[in-house]
């Protein structure tokens, strides 16, 4: 529905509706941190995450580029079916550009590579809390990055996707290793503040030019 409104609205110059239903992605699709991280979902309700290639074409088609960063970096956890794509309602089969699926292609590295980097230094065992309420919390944290690296997926200290949630490792360090509340919240801090500064790159990393990104 958003697809066809926007089109149609595009294709006869219906500006205020266009900016209407542009305003709705945008809303998600934001250039934002703080906006960003308060979503519980990559995309809007209604919406699968395979649907971003379609907000990556209608950026493309409207010239809106301050969406094309999230939607380009929820199109690299698609999978196999960044390629295949979807079919709309109307039966018009959406597919990226060669260019975009390249653009996706190297973002999945790029935030992949980050994100493990993120979450390697929110870990680092040596920092702990001056509030720090217990003498293990400094060992429990290496167990667990130690845990982490051979009981669990490749993956799991380097996931893929932007900002993924820090709630998982809060859980398990908190449940299973026993870490202080302080040094949870130190943790959480670091981490967002990490993710905070990939979130600036984001607009080089999706190989996309936006003005004003995160101001």
């Amino acid at each position: 529905m958003v697809s066809a409104y926007i089109r149609i609205a595009h294709k006869y110059q219906m500006d205020t509706i266009l900016n209407q239903w542009l305003g709705y992605l945008k809303k998600h699709f934001t250039s934002r941190f703080k906006q960003w991280i308060s979503h519980e979902r990559m995309v809007p309700e209604g919406f699968d995450p395979i649907h971003a290639i379609g907000v990556v074409n209608l950026a493309r088609l409207t010239g809106c580029t301050s969406i094309l960063p999230t939607a380009i970096a929820v199109c690299t956890t698609l999978g196999e079916k960044i390629v295949t794509g979807f079919t709309r309602n109307d039966g018009i089969h959406e597919q990226l550009s060669m260019a975009d699926l390249g653009r996706c292609f190297q973002a999945k590295g790029h935030l992949i590579q980050a994100n493990a980097t993120a979450i390697a230094v929110a870990l680092e065992p040596e920092i702990v809390t001056e509030n720090c309420s217990s003498d293990e919390c400094s060992e429990q944290i290496r167990l667990f990055v130690e845990n982490g690296r051979s009981i669990f997926a490749a993956d799991y200290l380097a996931p893929e996707g932007l900002v993924p949630p820090w709630s998982n490792y809060e859980a398990s360090l908190a449940e299973g290793y026993d870490v202080c509340c302080h040094c949870l919240e130190m943790m959480r801090d670091d981490y967002k503040n990490n993710q905070r500064v990939i979130w600036r790159r984001l607009p080089e990393i999706t190989g996309v030019q936006v003005d004003g990104w995160n101001l």
